[in-house]
């Protein structure tokens, strides 16, 4: 497993690391998303802990799964094995993105320089709607996720799913919409860093 050094610094991270693989786990389908040992902060305990500690309900704010949190890397990760509500995952990096920041002290400013954000889908459970594929002149197929994906790649450019490319620039350095195979290849790609 990798160390997490920065988390050091921050007691509220160092009691919550896990594997990205127990992170992962859907309990309502049994499985996981991933099968990495990296080793990443429980997000959902920290909220759980930073809003115990306020004297708040932990159910007064969602918040992503997981956080790789080190030197070369800063990563908020969600992993939804169902159906994605995308005004659900906007409120879960909202929430995440304040918690983080009070933690660390750190600016959005700073942090839309450092950090990014993943999110792992089903793509059988979240195949690509024809108002994905009006908004990016995708043509109607069978096969429309791989062409997306394809031709998106082929300009230099990433395919980003539910809405989120808004949220590059203005709150993180990158934001990625992985299937669980895509997100193995992007794990590959960060423990080599």
């Amino acid at each position: 497993m990798k160390d997490i050094a920065m988390a050091n610094k921050f007691e509220i991270f160092e009691k919550h690391k896990d594997t990205l693989m127990n992170l992962s786990f859907d309990s309502s389908h049994n499985e996981f998303m991933t099968d990495s040992q990296l080793e990443a902060i429980n997000f959902d305990k920290v909220k759980t802990t930073y809003l115990n500690d306020l004297v708040l309900s932990e159910i007064c704010s969602k918040s992503v799964d997981a956080l790789i949190f080190d030197p070369a890397r800063q990563i908020f990760i969600e992993f939804k094995n169902g159906k994605i509500e995308s005004y659900e995952i906007k409120t879960k990096i909202f929430a995440s993105l304040l918690i983080f920041s009070d933690i660390t002290g750190e600016t959005i400013s700073k942090l839309r320089k450092t950090l990014q954000f993943v999110l792992v889908y089903n793509p059988i459970a979240c195949p690509i709607s024809t108002q994905e594929m009006k908004q990016n002149k995708i043509q109607e197929s069978q096969s429309r996720d791989a062409i997306a994906k394809y031709t998106f790649s082929k300009s230099g450019e990433e395919f980003i799913r539910f809405g989120l490319e808004r949220f590059k620039s203005f709150y993180f350095k990158a934001v990625h919409t992985y299937t669980k195979q895509e997100f193995e290849v992007f794990l590959n790609k960060i423990d080599d860093l």
